[in-house]
């Protein structure tokens, strides 16, 4: 009775990988719902699974913020003023 049969390995495997697959999409979740009401992203952003990949059209959270050199000279300013305060 203790004893695995051959034919049982590939339904444990199946059951290991998707165990850790909803591991990895509950962390994901958890990244997506703390980030999203400080920038636009999807949940594909934070982790992408094999499934998902893209052929060739990589599109990162830092290709899509459109940051200008203004807008990074601004926040510095306000950095250093925070820093000041302190």
């Amino acid at each position: 009775m203790d004893e695995m049969q051959e034919y049982e390995l590939p339904f444990i495997i199946d059951n290991m990988v998707t165990s850790q697959r909803e591991d990895y999409e509950r962390a994901r979740m958890i990244a997506y719902w703390t980030a999203r009401p400080h920038c636009k992203i999807k949940p594909v952003d934070i982790l992408r699974f094999p499934e998902e990949q893209e052929s060739s059209n990589t599109n990162t959270i830092v290709s899509r913020m459109n940051t200008t050199d203004e807008d990074i000279s601004q926040l510095k300013k306000l950095f250093m003023n925070r820093k000041q305060d302190s």
